[in-house]
């Protein structure tokens, strides 16, 4: 098990019983874990790894029941998120000391490869299978086998590239002859947990098979047992001193590499386990009201493309990949066009059904955004939908899947392809990200979800960290937001799901009800009133219900953690019930217990704000502006097998963009991914918070998207943002970019940039004002020029203006001063291996590290017991490690400490393990 095991629910249960022993499985490790795991229940929304969906935070299994929620997350265990060392924390770290399982990797190469590597694979490791092999998206094939064999076969390819063995389709001698190879190649190999992709000539499978075997046939079996993902494996660090760790390129057992190392023939790379999160709205009925036309879609009916058409997406071809679709949906049924499904390996690509908790729902929901055309309407109703089935029973998937996907959406030549999907390793080099670059390299217009961990900075994840896609984050669109009003002070209410709307008319009194147990309600007189209760010890509803029994008005539950949180009700309750943060509930009752005043309903309408829950950027390493933009992510109605659902996250903004994407190819079908995805952003609309004040390039991008605007552009301007990287903050220090100026329109178009407010650390040099003719183009320098000395370790961003006659286009940039303050350390997890005396773990660094290891804590006492691993000078990327426990560590439950130093701050993450049998 890697750490997690997640429950997506749906509210209809719909793809073969075939699946149901994943879900008997599950619930039995789930319940056989609790006891020993300190196991944590996430609330409805929980998006653990970053991609879709609304970030909750954990609580225990004590406080809320499994039918309260649709997404169950059982971490085994995070007992924190990320820590800083500017916090305070109860680990006291002493010096450092001086100096086989089956596994999936994804195997790239800089050149195609050839049958004859092939057949020497498989003639040299009979013990690997060799899986699948990619054309399109990169060069490169799937291997499964033993983490040594892996390794071995790591080296095998690079003695090779060395020897001057391997050819292409003609002769690679040339190559060979001109490059001295010097291969450090980064190892993350993770667990496969969907099912294998078979060969199938007729329906010309898109990922071609290798090898068939029996021994391969019987690993697929093993593969349907269960849908675990287990630890990745590997290297381990040994003890060096501070030169040689500077020095030492001889065995890649004591380095790691930077993922995008230019003079490597060969990378390998993890199959990352992908899995998906939603939050549903309280809004049950399909509304007239929605975020489709919010962009500005109805605004555009009535333009028409060179052809006569109107607005509608006709002849453009969408791409999904997610979990399949509910093509027999009446809203969708006109739309979907064909599909695969990676999961079960055949040409059906429906959501997964009739397996409870589950089944699935989240492509459909995202395809009717696009393309909806029934009751409902999309953006792009006449689109013709591609359904890529690639996460399966529960919302899992792989690396490999989701690249097989975009490999068959690249060969069925789909114009735009959404990913609403994700993990949340904020890291440039990840395949998924790189395999969409490679599909805009081949014409494609990409679209990804940003991911769910904001508000805090660093929190995009991959395959939002793609360079060439279009990232989007998460905004409002005009909703109403119920408040209560009391004693002069108002506090935002989230309604619960499965409650009745706060159509409340008149004024009550509120009261303190404890935990909401019955005892504790059992004096108290609700009748008419508002009972404000604590979380914890009982399910919310039974909470709601102890109080509705009493005669209470309406609820209030405020959490006994800080964060917010989000739940439903496991059964729909006819009267209101809301959640408030930890420091809201305690005013509240504060004030109820000083006053004797009564409380009243207020609602207001808000929009335009981002969510809270939107990832925000920037990138590490390549310090790129993410997300790109931001559409609608809350309140959004759409599809759902059965009906209509209203749900929130990154995921449902990403459809909204590939929609209007959708509208403009129509209009302009020789753009290139690049001018289409500048046309939006050139035309977004910059949004403010609620203290009026713009937000961050890295919070927005270029802003909310503008269908309106977007039509109406006279230019664009790409690329729609300026990535200026890393500088030193010393003065004379100088930065130059070229930018494209395109005039698309029929008249001439006349050139300013507007001088940026005056600052006392930079200079720019801005083109002076030009005018194009007609289709004219023409590429133009921005230069900036440090002036003054600069605050180190931050994020410098803004905006530069500039004017198309009277059309204003804002042009974001950023750039970072050293080593920016980002977290050291991302994604670690632990696990002992079968082996009792032998543990496993893995963790990004996505700036490398000066100091690095895993410490053990008494999870009582908080006392430091041993180190587990170690390392210094630790290059950037996946450190990944299966080691021997050292004799003198008793078996026993202990906290597993990751910590990571680089440039003065240290970050560190920590979860339960447990060492040896306790019994």
């Amino acid at each position: 098990m890697k750490g997690k095991f997640q429950i997506n629910i749906n509210l209809k249960t719909h793809k073969s019983v075939k699946y149901f022993y994943f879900f008997v499985i599950g619930i039995l490790f789930m319940f056989s874990n609790i006891s020993q795991s300190n196991a944590r229940l996430n609330g409805f929304g929980q998006l653990t790894s970053g991609a879709t969906g609304v970030t909750a935070n954990t609580v225990d299994l004590t406080q809320i029941s499994n039918d309260e929620v649709k997404t169950i997350s059982i971490e085994i265990p995070p007992i924190s998120k990320n820590n800083s060392s500017t916090e305070t924390k109860p680990y006291d770290f002493p010096p450092l000391p001086k100096e086989t399982e089956q596994e999936v990797a994804i195997l790239i190469s800089q050149e195609p490869i050839t049958k004859e590597l092939i057949q020497k694979l498989k003639a040299s490791f009979p013990e690997i299978q060799l899986r699948h092999k990619f054309e399109h998206v990169f060069h490169g094939i799937s291997i499964k086998g033993p983490v040594e064999k892996l390794e071995e076969v790591e080296k095998y390819v690079t003695g090779l590239s060395n020897e001057r063995l391997i050819e292409n389709n003609e002769s690679l001698d040339d190559l060979n002859r001109t490059t001295q190879l010097d291969l450090s190649i980064k190892r993350l190999i993770e667990s496969e947990n969907q099912h294998n992709i078979k060969e199938n000539q007729q329906i010309n499978p898109p990922i071609k098979r290798l090898i068939e075997t029996e021994n391969d046939r019987d690993s697929k079996q093993e593969n349907r047992k269960g849908a675990q993902a287990s630890l990745s494996i590997k290297r381990s660090i040994e003890q060096k001193s501070q030169h040689e760790a500077d020095q030492s390129n001889q065995s890649a057992q004591n380095n790691l590499t930077e993922g995008t190392a230019q003079n490597n023939t060969f990378q390998l790379f993890p199959s990352y386990t992908y899995e998906l999160k939603t939050n549903p709205s309280v809004q049950k009925q399909l509304i007239s009201k929605n975020s489709i036309n919010y962009i500005g879609t109805d605004a555009v009916r009535h333009i028409k493309d060179k052809n006569g058409n109107r607005l509608t997406g006709k002849g453009i071809k969408v791409g999904i990949i997610d979990t399949g679709i509910d093509y027999t949906h009446i809203d969708l049924r006109k739309s979907y066009v064909k599909g695969f499904d990676f999961i079960d390996n055949d040409l059906d690509p429906m959501e997964t059904e009739n397996l409870g908790p589950l089944s699935t729902f989240h492509g459909t929901h995202v395809a009717g955004v696009i393309a909806a055309n029934g009751k409902m309407t999309g953006i792009a109703p006449d689109a013709e939908i591609y359904a890529y089935r690639a996460l399966g029973p529960g919302g899992f998937g792989t690396t490999e899947m989701i690249i097989a996907a975009i490999e068959q959406a690249i060969k069925d030549q789909v114009d735009i392809l959404n990913l609403s999907l994700g993990v949340s390793i904020n890291g440039p080099d990840l395949p998924t990200s790189i395999a969409l670059d490679k599909a805009v390299e081949k014409g494609i217009i990409a679209v990804t979800s940003n991911g769910n961990s904001g508000p805090e900075i660093w929190t995009v994840g991959s395959p939002g960290t793609s360079e060439r896609a279009i990232s989007v984050g998460a905004s409002t669109p005009e909703i109403e937001i119920p408040y209560l009003e009391y004693a002069g002070q108002q506090f935002r209410l989230t309604p619960m799901i499965g409650s009745a709307p706060w159509n409340l008319n008149r004024s009550y009194k509120i009261v303190d009800g404890s935990l909401g147990k019955r005892e504790d309600l059992a004096n108290i007189p609700l009748d008419g009133k508002i009972v404000l209760i604590k979380r914890g010890e009982i399910t919310f509803t039974e909470k709601v219900l102890n109080a509705k029994e009493q005669g209470a008005k309406a609820v209030l539950i405020y959490n006994n953690e800080e964060g917010e949180f989000f739940a439903q009700l496991e059964t729909e309750v006819d009267i209101p019930a809301a959640l408030l943060t930890k420091e809201e509930g305690e005013k509240l009752l504060q004030l109820s217990q000083q006053n004797q005043t009564f409380a009243k309903i207020i609602r207001k309408t808000e929009e335009d704000l981002l969510a809270d829950f939107s990832s925000r950027g920037p990138v590490t390493y390549t310090w790129d502006i993410k997300p790109d933009l931001v559409a609608p992510g809350v309140e959004i109605e759409s599809t759902v097998p059965g009906g209509y659902l209203t749900l929130q996250g990154t995921s449902m903004s990403a459809p909204h963009v590939a929609g209007a994407a959708a509208l403009l190819k129509q209009v302009y079908p020789d753009f290139t991914p690049a001018q289409i995805k500048a046309l939006l952003m050139n035309t977004s609309k910059l949004l403010q918070n609620e203290q009026a004040q713009t937000y961050q390039p890295y919070e927005q991008g270029a802003g909310r998207i503008d269908l309106v605007k977007a039509l109406q552009s006279n230019s664009i301007v790409h690329p729609a943002s300026l990535r200026l990287g890393k500088i030193t903050g010393t003065k004379l220090v100088e930065k130059t970019k070229y930018v494209t100026v395109e005039n698309i329109s029929d008249e001439p178009v006349h050139y300013t940039f507007s001088t940026p407010p005056r600052s006392d650390e930079i200079n720019w040099d801005l083109p002076l004002p030009f005018t194009l003719e007609p289709k004219q183009k023409m590429k133009v320098k921005i230069g900036m020029e440090v002036k003054d000395q600069h605050k180190q370790n931050d994020i410098y961003n803004g905006y530069l203006t500039m004017h198309a006659n009277t059309q204003m286009i804002h042009i974001p940039y950023l750039y970072v001063v050293n080593e920016p303050d980002y977290p050291r350390i991302m994604a670690f997890s632990m696990e002992t291996t079968n082996q009792k005396d032998e543990y496993e773990y893995e963790v990004y660094l996505p700036g490398g590290a000066d100091e690095f290891g895993i410490a053990l804590f008494d999870p009582d006492t908080f006392q430091f017991v041993e180190y587990l691993d170690w390392g210094r000078k630790i290059k950037r990327g996946t450190v990944t490690k299966k080691g021997k426990i050292k004799e003198n560590i008793k078996p026993g439950i202990y906290i597993a400490v990751a910590f990571a130093k680089k440039e003065g701050r240290e970050d560190y993450l920590d979860q339960l393990v447990e060492i040896g049998s306790l019994f």
